[in-house]
């Protein structure tokens, strides 16, 4: 895992108490732990064994790899929770969508801290000119804190997924967010698209349009 695996145009967040940076090899631990919790005693994941520390380091490694973001909330040298970006689905016609995940130290909730941690992803989300929405897929639609920390920053509901889950000897819902974000990535040139049918031969028009769309993917 690298020292230095953020996006390059993240410029980290400071306030008197709380230093929301990426996250650094030394914090996986801590990240480790966070997690675990969840794993072990909650429903906003649906694994149910905790990776240990070496897999958690190999997953920060393949989000930072996609030159996604993983940040962490730092209070003093502790790590209060993190949150990150990654590719909502693998399709590429899904590449101007992420997918936000946010977990926090059980002791930390409830402080703020969540707020400044995801609303410090969102703000490089839109800055970055990378995406043109973002979901977030909560595990329990009883997990009210999650979804109200998403609807302060824009979430909607979009959907629900009764009994998609079984864990802790239930059957669990997911519900699906979604954050339209205000200025989305133009679609590239038309010359830069391959139209053709389904003899492969180029739709008349549309290979030699130099018009650039505005709408989203």
């Amino acid at each position: 895992m690298e020292d230095n695996g953020q996006p390059e145009d993240f410029a980290p967040t400071k306030t008197s108490t709380i230093n929301i940076r990426p996250v650094r090899p030394a914090d996986v631990a801590a990240v480790s732990a966070i997690y675990a919790h969840y794993v072990k005693h909650g429903t906003a994941t649906f694994e149910e064994v905790p990776p240990d520390e070496q897999e958690m380091a190999q997953r920060i490694e393949a989000i930072q790899a996609q030159n996604y973001l993983w940040l962490v909330a730092d209070i003093a040298g502790q790590i209060a929770g993190y949150a990150y970006l990654a590719p909502h689905k693998d399709r590429s016609a899904y590449r101007y969508t992420a997918e936000v995940s946010i977990y926090m130290d059980p002791s930390m909730t409830r402080q703020g801290v969540g707020t400044q941690l995801l609303g410090a992803l969102l703000k490089y989300a839109e800055q970055s000119n990378r995406f043109a929405t973002v979901m977030a897929v909560v595990g329990d639609s009883a997990n009210s804190g999650s979804i109200a920390l998403h609807e302060k920053f824009g979430f909607k509901r979009r959907g629900l997924s009764k009994g998609l889950g079984y864990k802790f000897g239930q059957f669990i819902d997911v519900v699906y967010m979604q954050l339209i974000l205000p200025d989305p990535p133009l679609f590239p040139p038309r010359s830069e698209i391959k139209c053709s049918g389904s003899d492969g031969t180029p739709i008349a028009g549309l290979e030699t349009e130099q018009r650039v769309h505005g709408a989203r993917a």
